[in-house]
């Protein structure tokens, strides 16, 4: 299943219970909080099991910083709402 807002992506492997984002370009506050608001409604769905996620930022560009706020509020959320693994795909 895939879901997308801007230049946000995200896919989910719903038999791991893990969540994939992805965003090539630069990002803004907007989409970020839809990511975060997305990242938990699809993990409820999966009705308290532990997930994991991967943030693949390897095409996103430096981010300012009330989008560095936002980013920081995800993880809060989401680690809230049963995530017990981040992983990030780095640019080379």
């Amino acid at each position: 299943m895939e879901y997308c807002k801007g230049i946000q992506k995200i896919e989910v492997f719903e038999n791991d219970f893990v969540i994939k984002s992805s965003a090539d370009g630069i990002t803004n506050v907007e989409e970020i909080a839809w990511l975060k608001d997305k990242l938990v409604e699809i993990s409820k769905n999966w009705e308290g099991k532990k997930w994991a996620y991967i943030a693949d930022i390897s095409k996103l560009q430096i981010v300012p910083t009330e989008v560095s706020s936002e980013l920081i509020q995800l993880h809060v959320e989401i680690y809230n709402n049963g995530c017990v693994c981040v992983g990030f795909v780095e640019p080379e």
